[in-house]
């Protein structure tokens, strides 16, 4: 008997019933849709050809609702751009200001409220990473631990730490309202977030949350959620590439030992 579950993206490519019924016979038992990309419209037409192909299929295809969760950015910068060099000071501040190599705006004011001294912020993918010193209302003081060039909109990252309040944007919840409307069988986000944000809301509608693990403590959302996805991908920018798989593992134990399922979802390089 097969143990493993096989999980594919639906997207443009992949959502006519031709392409699904190709899936389903090479294997496919769970369809994830990502909301950070496509409209109600395609999610509309993919569930439905997923929900009419089932009985062609002879069994029933899951489909996991990828909730796109709040985005932190960084503000502009002059020129565009700026160089931060390893073991040089460099400021976060919730105030609009052009960034320099010593200072630059973030746009989730919140998050000072979580930040304390020995946290680590990473941006651009983990490329830059700095380390929390020193913690004001609306700044945080910080040394940079691995420099680089970064510029205007960069995405940030902070690693083990869960945003402040309900972490569900207005556009989450839409699609959530959407996902529970269009009978999805789970709708989740990052476990960082899941636990506060979602699982509250999900648990009167149904649907099953699911969270997609980017770290390796789970205890503080584990009775919370009714499964969850060790996201490969996004493990990369946590541990070293050879980590990984140990890393998977670890994850994948606890969640049985807590009769959690398991979803691995596979890096996309």
């Amino acid at each position: 008997m097969r143990r493993t579950r096989i999980v594919c993206t639906i997207g443009p490519a992949s959502r006519s019933p031709a392409m699904l019924g190709k899936l389903v016979a090479a294997g496919m038992d769970v369809a994830r849709l990502n909301f950070s990309h496509g409209t109600h419209e395609e999610h509309a037409a993919a569930i439905l050809a997923i929900r009419e192909g089932e009985a062609e299929w002879g069994h029933p295809i899951t489909i996991i609702q990828d909730l796109q969760g709040p985005k932190v950015r960084l503000g502009n910068f002059l020129g565009g751009r700026a160089m931060l060099l390893a073991g040089e000071p460099f400021v976060l501040t919730a105030e609009s200001v052009l960034g320099t190599a010593a200072r630059a705006s973030l746009d989730h004011a919140k998050l000072f409220s979580v930040l304390k001294p020995g946290d680590q912020i990473w941006m651009d993918d983990g490329a830059i990473q700095l380390l929390v010193e020193r913690v004001e209302a609306r700044e945080a003081h910080c040394r940079v631990t691995a420099g680089g060039v970064v510029s205007d909109h960069k995405g940030v990252t902070l690693p083990g730490l869960a945003l402040p309040d309900s972490c569900l944007t207005a556009k989450d919840k839409d699609d959530l309202r959407f996902g529970i409307a269009h009978g999805v069988d789970y709708s989740g986000t990052l476990a960082e977030r899941i636990a506060s944000s979602m699982a509250g809301y999900v648990k009167t509608h149904e649907v099953k949350s699911l969270a997609f693990i980017q770290r390796i403590d789970v205890g503080s959302f584990r009775a919370q959620t009714d499964g969850m996805a060790v996201d490969c991908g996004g493990r990369r920018i946590r541990c070293t590439s050879g980590r990984v798989g140990a890393v998977c593992r670890h994850l994948a134990a606890r969640g049985r030992a807590g009769q959690i399922g398991i979803e691995r979802r596979p890096s996309k390089t």
